[in-house]
């Protein structure tokens, strides 16, 4: 091979010494001292400005010159793919893997492209030198994180701020790249922690939210808590979901707008689907905003959207399907915020994960809230440095939020979503700890008995009763239409002397109330084609030949007396294993309007 020289430099021996003398690298799973390890081919470039990540099945990743994450297939490394992985400045590609023209005596040889063959050699045996890289576990892109000692970082684009000392009061700022095992790709520039000269930022932002009417007092705070949360996203263990509702005449649009503006980095929509928020969010922790999600006859978009919203909420992977075959996984970790005039019905564990803050309508005269956009990123920018100040102490004030909740009757769930809000809010409003009279002050207000949220729903196992029992019987005998729970009364002989009659009609829909011990129950089937009617197209539905849903949920009465039947029943002389009801909790002898079916006082 004869060796090309450019202005009297002999070019091909000089980079193969670079190549014999680069730095070794272990090979994945060679393990142990003494084995003789590969050098990394791009090691031999000086400043080469592409980071080869790792390989996982087919795919590639890298960070380009603008350290942005590139997964490319196998297939992908032709002349174009390798040439954009170093922009801004893809003549590099030429220095690095240079094809030379034949020259002449007259014409010497000179650099005419790459060598694109040996680029793409270089850069996947690079990459597969890293190992396995999976995204779900070492990605993170734009919004908040924890550093594996539990410190904030803060990705905003272009910027990667984090701690340098434990009380939070200095903090960094980085290039997006490879920091501390994980991976923080570039992207467009967001908002960034700057000290609010003003005033207080937080005491700013609860004078502007103080604009509108709201129908329960500790809404405004709720509210101030969830736009904080929002800010934090991944960096904290229960992203509160929140759903502003009222009116068209509450201020909802101009709420929303200061929400949006003080956030910044916010993904926003009113038409969505489940689909398109998670590829739009993709590694990254931003808040989502879904204005006017309202009711309608046909609500199952919207029930995946606030199925998102649930997953998001704890933090769970999201898995699909790829166009090659290969699954996808995504963590959500993003707090979501919907707003519309009319709520869609929700099921009890999605309304019972989400604080729902309901605007009163603005009173006539009320001056028009005077906005300045300006202050308000400003505010946003503020908040975002207060949290780097107070980081420090919010476990602590989280978990004495939640003690405190738990001790007023919430469930560890509840107390988790308000939980959060509080002890977001409670950063950014105080530099000191958290006192006992904050928190009283707060949690006095959120009595588990009195918040809708968590009452207007009841549970899966009384929701399901109450369907059955206002679920209407289609027998006309006796000239009218009745629905379960009459015929039940009736069968159980509380109103009437002719209980058989009502009985059969009770069998026939998989139901029969009997006599044991002194005491009465409602027998319902596991498994009958009467209850498979009323219980279609709800999630307590069942299919023949096996047994409903509905069982599995009215077991949960276990505490409140339910059993399974010991041996099979029949119902209209066919037998099938059942579970027993107890006539109380079906038919409780107070005022129906009082309590629901199954609800103990």
């Amino acid at each position: 091979m004869t060796d090309k020289k450019t202005n009297g430099a002999d070019v091909v021996p000089l980079m193969r010494d670079k190549l014999d003398n680069a730095p070794v690298v272990a090979r994945p799973g060679d393990g142990g001292a003494g084995k003789t390890a590969r050098p990394d081919p791009v090691d031999r470039f000086d400043g080469f400005p592409v980071q080869p990540l790792g390989i996982n099945g087919g795919t590639y990743f890298y960070l380009d010159g603008l350290q942005q994450l590139i997964p490319l297939k196998r297939k992908e490394h032709g002349k174009l793919d390798v040439q954009s992985l170093f922009v801004p400045d893809s003549r590099k590609t030429w220095e690095y893997w240079p094809r030379w023209s034949k020259g002449t005596k007259e014409s010497p040889s000179e650099v005419v492209g790459f060598a694109c063959e040996h680029a793409s050699h270089d850069l996947m045996d690079s990459a597969a030198l890293k190992g396995i890289f999976d995204p779900a576990e070492r990605l993170r892109g734009r919004g908040c994180w924890r550093d594996d000692n539990g410190r904030l970082v803060m990705h905003t684009g272009n910027q990667i701020y984090s701690f340098y000392d434990k009380a939070g009061k200095k903090y960094t700022a980085a290039a997006p790249g490879l920091i501390d095992g994980y991976v923080y790709p570039g992207a467009a520039t967001g908002v960034k922690p700057t000290e609010y000269s003003a005033s207080d930022p937080g005491a700013a932002l609860m004078d502007t939210l103080g604009k509108w009417f709201y129908n329960r007092p500790i809404d405004k705070y709720l509210i101030f808590g969830w736009i904080c949360a929002a800010m934090l996203g991944g960096a904290i263990s229960w992203r509160p979901v929140t759903w502003i509702t009222g009116d068209s005449s509450t201020g909802k649009s101009t709420l929303q707008h200061v929400i949006n503006t003080v956030v910044g980095n916010i993904v926003r929509a009113g038409d969505a689907t489940a689909a398109s928020i998670w590829q739009t969010l993709g590694y990254q922790t931003l808040p989502v905003q879904l204005d006017e999600v309202e009711a309608s006859e046909d609500n199952r978009k919207i029930n995946k959207v606030v199925e998102l919203a649930r997953v998001a909420a704890s933090g769970d992977l999201i898995l699909r399907g790829g166009s090659d075959h290969v699954g996808v996984q995504f963590q959500a970790r993003s707090c979501f915020l919907f707003s519309s005039i009319l709520i869609p019905p929700l099921t009890a564990q999605d309304r019972n994960r989400m604080v729902i803050v309901e605007l009163d309508p603005i009173p006539d005269g009320t001056p028009v809230p005077v906005l300045d956009d300006g202050d308000l990123r400003a505010i946003g920018a503020g908040l975002r440095h207060k949290f780097f100040t107070q980081w420090h102490r919010f476990d602590e004030t989280l978990a004495e939020y939640q003690r405190a909740l738990v001790g007023m009757g919430h469930t560890n769930r509840s107390a988790d979503l308000f939980g959060n809000l509080l002890a977001c809010a409670d950063m950014a409003l105080h530099k000191t700890s958290v006192s006992h009279e904050r928190i009283c002050g707060l949690v006095e207000q959120l009595d588990p008995a009195k918040l809708h949220e968590l009452t207007a729903t009841g549970t899966e196992q009384q929701g399901c009763l109450a369907h059955l029992l206002t679920a209407e019987d289609d027998d006309f005998t006796g000239g009218q239409r009745m629905v379960i729970s009459e015929l039940v009364r009736h069968a159980s002989g509380k109103d009437i002397t002719d209980a058989p009659a009502y009985d059969k009609r009770l069998q026939r829909k998989g139901l029969r109330v009997v006599d044991k011990g002194g005491k009465q129950y409602l027998l319902v089937a596991n498994g009958h084609a009467g209850l498979i009617k009323i219980f279609t197209g709800t999630r307590w539905a069942g299919r023949p030949g096996d047994n409903g849903v509905w069982r599995q949920a009215l077991e949960r009465f276990k505490p409140q007396g339910a059993y399974p039947w010991p041996r099979p029943m029949k119902f209209s002389g066919v037998a099938s294993r059942c579970l027993a009801l107890p006539i109380d909790l079906v038919l409780p002898d107070d005022d129906p309007r009082d309590t629901a079916p199954g609800e103990m006082i």
